[in-house]
């Protein structure tokens, strides 16, 4: 059993680890405020909204910039304003949160305080965080080639898999990862091919203290070959090579869980989202 010391010292490590989830996941959302013209990313206290102004709410975003020191009553005001922001707009959105970001004392009420506002959640990830990578002893049957997404005809193949994967609509996808100026940030991504067909996808947002791994997706068809991992793989290691640095993070649904522990991921906090009605 840890001492009180080494304990602190644990809290302090995951801490640490679910507020740099939390950093890099505010970096690649903050994408899509570029992805269209009436896009942008607007400061309230210690909230960021990103807007992609598209009218789909995940696309349009309420995050927290660091963790949250005020009281259950000033939280509950900070999401009427967001919501009040977006009503303005006639947009919907969504909360991407980590309630560990909030004081425990607010935590009773912060699910309460969603639905107020008019969010219902929709999915909760696992954040985990790895100093860096296993190897891999798993081989590939299927020969694959990977594509950056930095042309035209790439974004194209990128949301084919998308809207398939993610159950984007067809024009949303489109908008935003068809877009030029989405990808002339720190999102960047990757297509897997199998002969000329796109099968599957990856991208990476890199800040100062991780590379993040986003939007991992494999069509239907062919999953259960060690392609998602094999993408995965790929991106991470041109965007550590790119950025120097070896720390990655992500946040995983219930079924990756078992294939980023063996990659060498740890948990780091719990990420609700929530969308509204």
């Amino acid at each position: 059993m840890p001492s009180h010391g080494q304990a602190s010292e644990l809290l302090l490590t995951h801490r640490s680890a679910v507020e740099t989830v939390a950093g890099n996941l505010l970096e690649a959302m903050s994408s899509y405020a570029a992805a269209t013209p009436a896009g942008d990313v607007v400061s309230m206290d210690d909230l960021r909204l990103v807007s992609s102004g598209v009218d789909y709410p995940v696309f349009n975003a309420v995050l927290l910039a660091k963790p949250f020191q005020g009281s259950s009553e000033e939280w509950r005001e900070l999401l009427w304003e967001a919501a009040a922001h977006y009503k303005a707009r006639r947009l919907g959105w969504s909360l991407w949160l980590s309630e560990e970001m909030l004081p425990r004392a607010s935590l009773p009420l912060a699910r309460a305080s969603a639905a107020r506002v008019g969010l219902r959640l929709i999915a909760e990830h696992q954040g985990m965080v790895a100093p860096e990578i296993r190897p891999t002893e798993r081989g590939l049957k299927e020969k694959l080639e990977f594509r950056p997404v930095s042309d035209a005809p790439a974004r194209a193949d990128f949301c084919s898999v998308i809207l398939r994967v993610f159950s984007v609509p067809s024009d949303i996808a489109r908008r935003i990862y068809g877009s030029a100026e989405f990808w002339a940030g720190q999102y960047k991504a990757w297509v897997a091919y199998i002969g000329s067909q796109p099968v599957a996808t990856m991208a990476t947002c890199t800040t100062a203290e991780a590379v993040g791994v986003y939007s991992v997706g494999t069509l239907a068809r062919y999953r259960g070959r060690g392609i998602g991992e094999a993408i995965t793989r790929h991106g991470l290691q041109h965007a550590s090579n790119a950025a120097g640095i070896s720390r990655s993070i992500l946040q995983s649904t219930p079924a990756g869980i078992p294939l980023y522990r063996r990659m060498g991921y740890q948990g780091a906090g719990r990420f609700q989202v929530y969308i509204s009605s």
